[in-house]
């Protein structure tokens, strides 16, 4: 059967419409996402690393993540970018993904976000033990000098300028900074041009030590591998890695009322029009609810736009201490186009609605490993994200609807980007 919400906007004068999404295998989604995540072997070492393995009786690799609980919140102001270039010296040698892949059989990648520094490798099962030894004496030694972190700072800036070629991240990245000012969830993670050049060497090291120590990480191991064997492997390599003198915890001072005039920025780019409005932290109880609503939203701005469809779309944003919205859409004939946003937020949400948003926020957790929803809930420290698709699947209509009529009455931020006017223009 299909349906259509209808919802009158005032600020476009238009009818906004959301097409039908048949629901089918919802019971099914169900009973998949109530089974619990559990490792076959945990231990915590007596530096206090938890370890996690998740053997698996299929596959011919072995996977190794590694998460340090501190990421590119903690950068200095005006140093931003800081944790990115520790994160780059675990293994500063751009062959370093050659041997991982040539040698070993696997990969290499490793990832900061706000909230952790990540470490993901594989390997064939037959070098499972050079894979550990490798993690940990990156982890245990990391190469900081002047020479090094020179290095690593330009081929940050590198990656910064590739990825504000993306309209999208500029968007994202600046309607962020408007909502969020100086709080760290403002700040971009592997910081501006200007911030790397305030950043001595010295200062990666002073992070290292702060952070960088075996009870502030969590390492899990998946694949055809041996619990016992992986705990020893673990134990052998990473046991004489230091433990913290003192744990630095995750508070900020909380960031002022953001401003509510448009921000305009003028750029040789495709118009857009971006609105953000604080969300539900990761390990928040309203983080399933959050998630559902995402793609509810997502379903909603796809319906009701005209043009340029293809450019619009809903970021949910959760880290470790606040969340956020973040919308983009093509600038039009309006100058202001935040009451179009909460016009999507506020109409009520019908059953049917709920479901297909639900089932869809369900699958993206089913279609993750267990070695990564376990790093989630250590770096959170939430019981539902120990399983999330569990969690999603309880919620029920009331909670989302709650959850709705507080976010549409938060104070929304926006950023309206333009073409810069020719120089024929301006005379």
């Amino acid at each position: 059967m299909k349906f259509a919400i209808k919802l009158f906007s005032k600020t476009f004068g238009s009818v906004l419409v959301l097409p039908a999404i048949i629901i089918s295998g919802v019971p099914q989604l169900r009973a998949q996402a109530a089974q619990p995540i559990r490792p076959a072997r945990q231990e915590t070492l007596l530096n206090g690393l938890r370890t996690a393995v998740f053997p698996q009786k299929v596959g011919t690799k072995v996977f190794l993540k590694l998460r340090v609980h501190a990421g590119a919140a903690f950068d200095r102001q005006d140093k931003e970018g800081t944790m990115s270039l520790l994160a780059g010296s675990f293994f500063p040698n751009p062959t370093a993904g050659e041997f991982f892949r040539e040698d070993l059989g696997g990969h290499l990648e490793i990832s900061t976000t706000y909230d952790y520094i990540q470490i993901s490798a594989s390997a064939r099962a037959d070098e499972f033990l050079t894979l550990v030894e490798a993690i940990g004496n990156a982890i245990a030694n990391p190469s900081i000098d002047k020479q090094s972190v020179a290095s690593l700072k330009q081929a940050q800036i590198e990656q910064i300028a590739a990825a504000e070629r993306d309209p999208a991240f500029r968007g994202e990245r600046a309607v962020l900074a408007r909502l969020f000012g100086k709080f760290p969830y403002g700040r971009p993670i592997k910081g501006t041009r200007q911030s790397l050049a305030n950043i001595d060497f010295a200062d990666v090291i002073d992070a290292r030590k702060r952070f960088l120590v075996a009870d502030n990480a969590s390492v899990a191991i998946s694949g055809p591998v041996d619990p016992s064997l992986a705990v020893r492997a673990v134990k052998r390599y990473f046991g004489a890695w230091s433990k913290a003198d003192k744990s630095v915890p995750a508070t900020f001072r909380q960031p002022d009322s953001p401003p509510s005039e448009v921000l305009v920025v003028e750029e040789d780019a495709l118009p857009d029009f971006w609105v953000a409005f604080d969300g539900v932290p990761r390990g928040n109880a309203g983080f399933p609810a959050a998630e559902i609503l995402g793609e509810i939203l997502k379903f909603r701005l796809k319906a009701n736009l005209t043009r340029d469809e293809t450019s619009a779309d809903v970021k949910n944003r959760s880290y470790l201490l606040r969340g956020a919205f973040a919308i983009g859409l093509p600038a039009g004939e309006l100058e202001d186009a935040r009451e179009f946003v909460r016009a999507l937020i506020a109409k009520p949400i019908e059953q049917g609605e709920f479901e297909s948003a639900k089932a869809k926020a369900v699958t993206a957790y089913l279609n993750l490993g267990a070695d990564d929803i376990w790093l989630d809930s250590e770096t959170y420290k939430s019981i539902s994200l120990a399983n999330a698709a569990a969690a999603i699947s309880s919620v029920e209509i009331a909670d989302l609807r709650s959850l709705q009529t507080r976010l549409a009455a938060e104070p929304f931020v926006a950023v309206r980007f333009s073409k810069k006017a020719s120089p024929a223009a301006i005379r």
